[in-house]
């Protein structure tokens, strides 16, 4: 009540004071510097797969199909049966150089630009390189990616 009185007569309030107009900037500053560094950047690439729709039967595959193994080594192999090769050692990064060389080549052989991808998963084989392999998919355009069981002998 005095406080109050002092003020309306235009006497100085001998109270302590605090000034918040620096702590508020700095708030502000903070709420920023965190919006921006907490921005969501996908790690992994979106790999938009083009699933078939029930009694509807797929269209024919063209000529140039590719098939694409990830072993339990973590290994990357092109092709099948008697022409398949290994691309990727199994302790390779997640870069995959020559497999990604090799499916640029063979998206620029299709003509319109729509490369069918048979990919097998062998037992064992880690989830991280699957997924590296779809990525580079992902990175190339290709969207027809078919997940087939490979039968061993």
């Amino acid at each position: 009540m005095k406080r109050d009185q002092r003020l309306r007569d235009g006497g100085a309030d001998s109270g302590p004071m605090i000034d918040i107009s620096s702590m508020v900037d700095v708030s502000f500053l903070l709420l920023i510097y965190f919006l921006i560094s907490a921005t969501i950047v996908p790690r992994e690439s979106d790999l938009g797969m083009e699933l078939p729709r029930p009694g509807v039967s797929p269209p024919d595959l063209p000529d140039l199909t590719v098939r694409v193994t990830v072993a339990g080594d973590g290994s990357v192999r092109w092709g099948s049966g008697e022409w398949e090769e290994t691309v990727e050692a199994g302790d390779g990064g997640a870069e995959l150089t020559e497999l990604r060389s090799r499916l640029s080549l063979a998206v620029a052989a299709v003509p319109a630009g729509r490369l069918p991808v048979m990919l097998s998963v062998a037992d064992g084989a880690g989830q991280q390189r699957v997924i590296d392999v779809l990525n580079c998919f992902a990175g190339l355009g290709i969207s027809q990616v078919a997940l087939v069981e490979r039968v061993l002998p």
